[in-house]
């Protein structure tokens, strides 16, 4: 075994030996690349005896009047690593270019690579002077360019075509430039004949190739078209593209509400701003317009007009018929394509809603809302519609318009921790929008930041009915799972109750004495207080309802005696009426007008009867004194008085007589008539009755009273106190009735 092993030693030592008396391998010449007026470097594999200590390399480049000509000058460098650079003076002479590896044991060379040097040229970078929109064309920016000096090309080489070029650029709304290669080359550049041209190192070109009212930054570069190498990148410039109309329509979708019992809705059209990137402009407004089919034949536009840009609502008042209503942006450079809606008639059918609605958190910020597409309906689109539930302010809807083929979408515009969302799906069906489908959801419930005020509405006798109003849910912060209401006595005593969620009474009982009661709202996080009261128990059975009715009966007790104290002097004249007193009457200055004016010197009676009209002052009392007597100014009596004269004297009907010219009425409801003279007052009941006054109870009651008076009249005689011819100077007037003729007052 120790020979075997011997041998072997000694083959391995004799095959080292061997290899490392062959020469090296020649190594490979991989690139080279040429810079005008400067160097050449060129880079080579060296292969795996790179790591044999004492190998060095050495690069040739030999200048050539013609390709594999005769050498006019030769370039070389020497160096250990896979790379060397030599100077050169232009690119525009052939090269052949050659690298020799060099070792202990020999040197190899790699083959001879012959080339025109603007092959492998590295041409200067251009410079990039300027960049500015185009006026009317929106998606070019124009660019200014012109070669380096001492460029390698002529400009009719570059005018012929012999570069290429690229255009890096990057938008204000992108994170990854874009590269694409154009023909930077001036217009007419493209059209060079045999006739002469003026060539020139400056260019401008319009790239057409952007968005418009983008910002962009750019930058160019080129390389000659047999060449391999890119020049660098000029130096950055930036510009905004001009201003177009908007591309695309805003999306939109509506509200309707019931119609009102005349016939009317009220419908909010909604939609969404266009992004920059789309709307070419600043939006400017937003142009709607709504066409009702009033009748079969007319179409008013009854739409908001032309809106503000920052409004992305507007209400209306539509009838009971179908309405088409569109939406279209307004920027500088015009208006964008309409987004139209279908408002559908009253009587226009609903589609079912989406199945399987679930809502699940995946952050404080972000829903997940998942729906089942349904099958067999047309279904054109989905929207998801959102908004904070509240109680203090109308919600603000938040919405997406989804495709037919969707069945989920993260929503995230105004998401928030600890405030509840009622979010729905709905489905198109064409036009016609179907009826939705909701859920209530918190992305994180919190715990409640107010406690319910509880009150007292039944207090008994050993035990108390207590009272409490939900929170308002933005300050739930979470779904109320529980009520708990906690009394203490004072005696350290504690007892509590759950209630459930719905519940918002309970009944304590049997209780007795003070106690200090509070009740706790809970959610799935937690729960909050509310403040405290203190309630007496066993000191009487007084309710909620007796003392609203001790309230209400004192208020209306004050009203009354308010509105009798206000009326305090209508109600002293209708319960005490004052009663006149004739004698104290003004009739005691009245000196009245005799009314018999014809000659009476004929012994035979003449009955006349004269009405006179108030054509002078007059002078009554109130409603309720129409005992007293008519007072008229001297020559003037009542209008209804009545006279009856013959030659004695006159017989005055008091103002309860006949109507004009009418005598036949019964005398029992006339007055007992008195008449005084110059010298004294005569009233029948204060003295004895003259025969004629008696003889006036002799009459049936229902005798005609003409008649009557004429037989009076005849048994007057002229010393009479009842009549007599002097003027009259009072006239007092008594009903029949009050003062009846039988029974005179004592």
């Amino acid at each position: 075994m120790m020979h075997c092993i011997a041998t072997g030693c000694l083959a391995l030592t004799v095959g080292v030996a061997l290899i490392a008396a062959l020469p090296p391998p020649p190594p490979t010449l991989l690139d080279c690349e040429f810079l005008e007026h400067s160097n050449a470097t060129c880079w080579w594999d060296h292969g795996p005896d790179s790591a044999i200590p004492g190998i060095s390399y050495i690069l040739q480049i030999n200048e050539t009047l013609e390709p594999n000509g005769e050498v006019y000058k030769v370039r070389s460098c020497e160096t250990v690593v896979d790379h060397c650079s030599v100077n050169i003076t232009t690119v525009t002479a052939y090269y052949c270019i050659a690298v020799t590896m060099r070792g202990a044991h020999g040197e190899a060379a790699s083959a001879h690579r012959c080339l025109h040097g603007l092959e492998i040229v590295r041409l200067y970078p251009p410079e990039l002077s300027q960049l500015c929109p185009v006026a009317g064309r929106p998606p070019c920016l124009q660019l200014q360019w012109s070669l380096p000096p001492h460029f390698a090309l002529s400009p009719r080489e570059v005018a012929e075509g012999h570069l290429r070029y690229q255009v890096w650029y990057l938008s204000e709304n992108q994170t990854r430039p874009q590269v694409l290669e154009q023909d930077l080359r001036r217009t007419e550049y493209a059209q060079v004949t045999e006739r002469p041209l003026f060539l020139s190192t400056k260019h401008t070109v319009e790239l057409c190739i952007f968005s418009a009212f983008t910002r962009y930054a750019v930058q160019i570069r080129y390389r000659y078209h047999r060449s391999l190498h890119w020049s660098d990148w000029s130096s950055a410039l930036e510009a905004r593209t001009a201003e177009g109309a908007p591309s695309v329509a805003p999306h939109i979708w509506m509200q309707v509400d019931p119609p009102d019992p005349g016939g009317s809705r009220t419908v909010i059209l909604l939609w969404k701003p266009l992004p920059s990137s789309l709307a070419n402009g600043n939006v400017l407004g937003y142009n709607t317009s709504c066409g009702c089919e009033d009748t079969p034949t007319q179409t008013r536009d009854r739409g908001c007009g032309a809106v503000s840009p920052n409004s992305t609502s507007c209400k209306l008042d539509l009838p009971r018929q179908p309405c088409a209503c569109s939406v279209s942006a307004v920027t500088s450079a015009g208006a964008s394509p309409p987004a139209c809606i279908r408002v559908p008639a009253v009587t226009d059918p609903v589609g079912p809603p989406p199945k399987n609605i679930s809502v699940q958190p995946l952050d404080d910020f972000r829903l997940l809302v998942r729906w089942t597409v349904l099958e067999n309906q047309s279904a054109s689109r989905y929207v998801v519609e959102w908004f904070a539930v509240t109680e203090s302010a109308p919600h603000c809807l938040y919405w997406q318009m989804l495709g037919n083929g969707t069945n989920h979408t993260v929503i995230t515009e105004r998401i928030e921790p600890e405030v509840r969302y009622k979010v729905s799906v709905r489905a198109l069906y064409g036009s016609l929008p179907g009826r939705e489908q909701a859920v209530e959801i918190y992305t994180r419930q919190g715990v409640p930041s107010a406690g319910p005020k509880l009150q007292v509405v039944e207090l008994r006798s050993n035990s108390v009915i207590l009272q409490w109003e939900p929170i308002p849910v933005e300050q739930q912060h979470g779904f109320i799972r529980s009520y708990t209401l906690y009394w203490q006595h004072m005696n350290d005593q504690v007892g509590r109750v759950v209630v459930p969620p719905g519940c918002h009474r309970h009944l304590l009982s049997e209780l007795c004495g003070e106690y200090n009661i509070h009740v706790e709202v809970s959610t799935d996080v937690g729960q909050t207080a509310g403040l405290p009261i203190t309630v007496v128990v066993g000191q009487g059975d007084v309710s909620l309802l007796t003392i609203l009715s001790c309230i209400i009966i004192s208020v209306f007790t004050t009203f009354i005696l308010i509105t009798i104290l206000w009326h305090r002097e209508r109600v002293r004249r209708s319960l005490c009426p004052v009663v006149p007193d004739p004698a104290k009457g003004s009739l005691s200055v009245w000196v009245p007008r005799m009314c018999g004016k014809e000659d009476i010197s004929s012994p035979e009676m003449k009955v006349s009867v004269k009405t006179c009209d108030p054509i002078s002052e007059l002078v009554t009392w109130g409603e309720n004194d129409h005992q007293r007597p008519l007072m008229v100014q001297d020559e003037y009596i009542n209008c209804s008085a009545v006279a009856i004269c013959n030659e004695v004297g006159c017989v005055l009907l008091g103002d309860q007589g006949p109507a004009r010219g009418d005598l036949r009425s019964s005398y029992r409801s006339y007055a007992n008539l008195m008449i005084e003279d110059n010298a004294d007052h005569y009233y029948p009941w204060k003295s004895a009755p003259s025969p004629a006054y008696q003889r006036l109870n002799d009459f049936p009651r229902d005798t005609d009273f003409p008649l009557l008076l004429q037989i009076l009249l005849q048994d007057l005689d002229a010393s009479s106190p009842v009549i007599k011819s002097s003027p009259l100077r009072r006239l007092v007037t008594h009903n029949y009735e009050e003062f009846p003729l039988e029974k005179p007052p004592p």
